[in-house]
């Protein structure tokens, strides 16, 4: 970043020295013969906060960030979004997230929950519901308006 920006940024944005100092970790002392080099060495959410504090863009503090902001992040990296799968799996899937809920569910939620999209939910509740011995003992259950959850398929047992 160039030095005089930032400092016509510090002004604008009623930073001062010893806030800038406090944010960053270091003596404002020290921030006199700042070098904005090291800036990239700063912990992310430093980073952000001074850019916040700036009111710029973290990629113009650190110009490297450009080509890494390009590309979204994923919101949970230890569980990937799932592709368009099979309806038999997708309908199993589904029907796991009815069991483990402990409130009937809205099936937006149930695509938030599963990431996938409201159209893919669709299809595997129609799948679901039209193949029954997926649920084993329970049935899908739609509690109206839009919300479903499993409930005991009452026609497997016998009257004794």
């Amino acid at each position: 970043m160039d030095h005089h920006l930032f400092q016509v940024r510090l002004h604008t944005g009623a930073l001062t020295i010893w806030e800038l100092g406090d944010l960053l970790g270091v003596h404002p002392h020290l921030l006199h013969t700042m070098q904005l080099e090291y800036l990239d060495q700063l912990p992310v959410k430093t980073l952000i906060e001074l850019a916040r504090r700036l009111d710029i863009h973290p990629a113009d503090l650190i110009r490297d960030l450009d080509s890494v902001l390009d590309h979204p992040r994923d919101l949970e990296p230890h569980m990937p979004r799932q592709q368009s799968g099979d309806p038999a799996n997708d309908a199993q899937a589904l029907l796991a997230a009815l069991a483990h809920a402990a409130v009937p569910l809205l099936l937006d939620d149930v695509a938030t929950a599963l990431q996938w999209d409201l159209q893919r939910v669709y299809t595997a509740l129609d799948h679901a519901q039209a193949h029954p011995e997926l649920a084993g003992p329970y049935a899908i259950e739609r509690i109206p308006p839009e919300t479903y959850t499993l409930r005991p398929r009452l026609d497997l047992l016998s009257r004794a």
